[in-house]
């Protein structure tokens, strides 16, 4: 089998994703999903290290992809109550319905490749990620562990769905752990930027803070998973290989980690 370059894959397949989402009636109404680069490039990589045809993996990462922009779409619905505004009550049920469609998608590129074993994978990590997405939103929880382990689960299930497929342990936890750290990252910065981040104030709420030391302890609090993630990343980013390109995201990835 000749290998690809990984850049020209992830190239190919962040197209063929761009052609899926441009639905014309979804387009009318929904605004342009974001794709995410570095899971896209963490699924071509992992797969491009499995013996999986080209065209395979272009088929798993498309629709493993569009779970996750489906998922993400999801997200951008209000749970405000919308009273008797029927415009924002129909782009609400709109964004449910094109988030449902790219979801669905997946189905079909999946099951051109007779991949059921993977299917029900990916449909039990979306399972598990909506039941967390229950728990983030109505805050049932009891603990920052609590918090974390939801978070972990909402932000790197799908990729471990692929991982676990493959029966490869240690990209599953470096993945997953990337993923997971990339997430915090950004909670951290749109709290420091805009005052206000859905993890801080869930983690508020598990610590009981109410003292003019509630941002620092959040933060340390966040600063230390981060920190107990970008370990793990360190131990198996020596002793795994990879392409240039993830290893230059991952490097980046810790370099920032320790810069903050």
């Amino acid at each position: 089998m000749i290998v690809q370059n990984i850049i020209d894959t992830v190239a190919e397949v962040k197209e063929q994703l761009q052609l899926e989402l441009n639905h014309p009636y979804v387009k009318r109404f929904v605004h342009h999903p974001m794709i995410d680069e570095d899971k896209l490039l963490y699924l071509c990589s992992f797969l491009q290290h499995t013996s999986v045809e080209e065209e395979q993996l272009k088929d798993y990462v498309v629709s493993v992809m569009l779970v996750q922009i489906g998922l993400d779409t999801h997200d951008l619905v209000s749970i405000k109550p919308v009273k008797n505004d029927h415009q924002l009550l129909q782009e609400r049920q709109l964004t449910v319905l094109a988030g449902l469609y790219y979801s669905s998608l997946y189905y079909y590129y999946l099951s051109k490749n007779g991949s059921l074993q993977l299917m029900n994978e990916t449909a039990s990590a979306i399972k598990n990620i909506n039941v967390e997405k229950m728990k983030y939103y109505k805050r049932q929880y009891h603990s920052v562990d609590d918090v974390m382990r939801s978070l972990f689960v909402v932000e790197a299930a799908l990729i471990e769905s692929v991982c676990s497929h493959f029966k490869e342990e240690e990209w599953k936890v470096l993945l997953t752990h990337a993923a997971f750290i990339k997430r915090l990252i950004h909670e951290k910065m749109a709290y420091i930027n805009y005052g206000t981040s859905k993890l801080f104030d869930q983690l508020k709420s598990c610590l009981s803070i109410h003292t003019n030391d509630e941002h620092q302890n959040v933060m340390e609090t966040v600063e230390k998973y981060i920190n107990d993630s970008r370990k793990i990343i360190e131990r198996l980013n020596s002793s795994l290989y990879f392409n240039k390109e993830l290893k230059v995201n991952l490097d980046e990835l810790i370099r920032s980690t320790r810069d903050d």
